[in-house]
């Protein structure tokens, strides 16, 4: 099967877009067009990637693989073998390996723009998070972030970026300390600003008749929410206009895009995750594993000195009381020599503090209520204890037993939500490269570092009010077309379902090494006759990605470190 004359396709991607968010947009009466959108398919929510974060998700959504096939679970290379704390390079070298990880190479000829132009599809792809840098595709390509700063992007074909121009400056609005120095007022223009450009590519390009396939991903929501959130749950604080105002000036642009649809054109609007408040309470696992006995501290632990007392105090103080300070610190330690770098982050971990010939399990830092441990494993670790086999088996399910029965102290209520062992989330050649567990805690809770102190802590005001919102694992999904059913909300499905569903809906074969499902649901009865086809596949024929200049790698890892999602 190949191309359908006629046959039109439309992805859009709210980055960290929520129900939370529209459903009471929509009851304002802000968001029409959504609304119409929704009212003419399905709804439903899609689930993301363990952890929820936009690196793993995205290319889960590009390959329909989950991240132990594709190997993205962070913007950060996994190393569970090291006992350095996971957000810190391992070696010198690591600092730029870490980085080069991020190229699109290692999927490159495996995504839904893969196999739509081998079907003969012709595509604008604008902005898609982690397909940097831009691969040959049929059609046109600028990647979204992380990608380097530049007046002129790198784009597939490369005369292109003449053409747009500068598009996409991240760092202008989307991290920590530009945000800290502009008004509101400012950020949400910066914001709209940023989709209106986005947009007007693809409504262009609908305009002139080039192409069949549209797709473009507005990441001003994901920026939006994590510092404003708490303002929008109260409804009634002047900065709750700032998500708002965002969201409405994405339907003004879904309005603008789908006045150019017809009756053969299919629509897809999903997220790579949803959002909720920060939680306001801290497990402390490593505080944990020390009560329990799988963490022993060094003896020297009680004798290390003033020098080391004055700087606990002082590293407790940053984590606790000035999250402002953390960040500069965090920015100027990342500048310094390597071993200094190390030196800090266990410092500041308190992994050196531990006696690692004596301990079993260990904190395996994740990212939004998502987090691990690591079994310290015999012929692993450089210190493993745990034999492999039974051993290691029988550790795994009594730690998962214990925290699935911990319990708040002060209220009663549980604390963890899922454990898991790793094979029991991720399937493929990069398992390895995660924690033995995987957890995750109910919305009040969030992993903390502390480690001698109490196992459920208060999370510092100074964090839940300056970064007030954070990832959870319910996105969107919102699909209409003439196979889809209408006004129809659906079963949750998984980020990974969306490519085959599209591959379905387009009448093209699916891929048999993919994770994902046909969201059958959505279809409708006299469509859900039509037999799927699946086709066998290796890698597909994309061309390696090139390599990173210094200036483009630095410029990436700024703008990560910006986020938080570096250290």
């Amino acid at each position: 099967m190949g191309k359908t004359p006629g046959r039109k396709l439309i992805i859009i991607g709210l980055d960290g877009g929520t129900f939370s968010a529209i459903d009471p947009l929509i009851e304002k009466g802000r968001l029409p067009n959504l609304e119409r959108i929704i009212k003419s398919g399905v709804r439903g929510i899609l689930k993301s990637t363990y952890p929820p974060i936009t690196a793993a998700a995205w290319v889960s959504f590009m390959t329909g693989k989950n991240p132990g096939k594709h190997g993205y679970f962070d913007f950060r290379e996994y190393n569970p073998v090291d006992y350095t704390p996971a957000f810190v390079p391992t070696t010198k070298d690591a600092v730029n390996e870490s980085i080069s990880t991020l190229h699109s190479s290692r999927f490159q000829g495996q995504t839904i723009w893969d196999y739509l132009g081998e079907a003969g599809y012709e595509m604008t792809v604008v902005a898609v998070p982690m397909t940097y840098p831009p691969w040959k595709i049929n059609g046109r390509m600028v990647p979204g972030f992380p990608c380097p700063d530049q007046d002129r992007p790198k784009t597939y074909p490369p005369e292109w970026g003449e053409k747009i121009g500068k598009l996409l400056d991240m760092s202008s609005i989307s991290s920590f300390n530009a945000v800290s120095r502009r008004t509101p007022g400012e950020f949400t223009r910066e914001c709209k600003e940023l989709v209106k450009r986005e947009a007007g590519i693809i409504t262009d390009h609908m305009r002139d008749g080039r192409g069949d396939v549209y797709s473009v991903v507005f990441s001003s929501t994901d920026f939006a929410q994590h510092y404003f959130w708490r303002f929008f749950e109260e409804r009634d604080h002047p900065d709750s206009l700032v998500i708002e105002e965002i969201y409405v000036e994405i339907d003004r642009a879904l309005g603008e895009i789908s006045a150019l649809m017809d009756d053969d054109t299919s629509l897809v609007i999903i997220s790579d995750h949803g959002f909720m408040r920060h939680p306001r309470r801290r497990f402390n696992i490593s505080a944990w594993l020390l009560r329990e006995g799988y963490i022993y501290l060094n003896s020297r632990v009680r004798k290390r000195g003033i020098f080391p007392d004055l700087l606990n105090v002082f590293l407790n103080y940053i984590n606790q009381k000035n999250v402002k300070l953390r960040m500069l610190i965090r920015e100027k330690i990342s500048r310094m020599p390597h071993f200094i770098q190390r030196w800090a982050s266990r410092q500041y971990s308190g992994s050196n503090l531990i006696d690692w010939d004596k301990t079993r399990a260990f904190r395996f830092k994740m990212y939004a209520n998502v987090e691990g441990i690591v079994i310290n494993l015999r012929d692993r670790q450089e210190k493993g204890i745990v034999g492999k086999g039974e051993e290691y088996e029988r550790l795994r399910e009594e730690i998962i037993r214990k925290l699935l029965d911990v319990k708040d102290p002060e209220t009663g209520e549980p604390v963890v939500a899922e454990a898991y062992k790793r094979e029991e989330i991720y399937k493929g050649d990069f398992v390895e490269k995660t924690p033995d567990i995987i957890i995750r805690f109910y919305p009040d809770y969030a992993g903390g570092q502390e480690q001698e102190g109490a196992v459920i802590t208060p999370v510092p005001e100074d964090i839940t009010g300056y970064f007030s919102g954070i990832h959870s694992r319910d996105g969107i999904f919102i699909f209409c077309g003439r196979n889809v059913r209408k006004g129809v909300e659906i079963k949750p499905a998984d980020i990974v379902d969306v490519l085959p569903t599209i591959l379905y809906d387009m009448n093209l074969p699916i891929p048999d090494d993919i994770d994902g499902k046909i969201i059958e649901e959505a279809f409708t009865d006299s469509f859900r006759v039509n037999p799927p086809e699946y086709v066998r596949r290796g890698r597909g024929p994309g061309s390696a990605a090139e390599e990173l200049s210094e200036e483009d790698e630095e410029s990436m890892k700024r703008a990560l470190k910006n986020l938080g999602y570096l250290g």
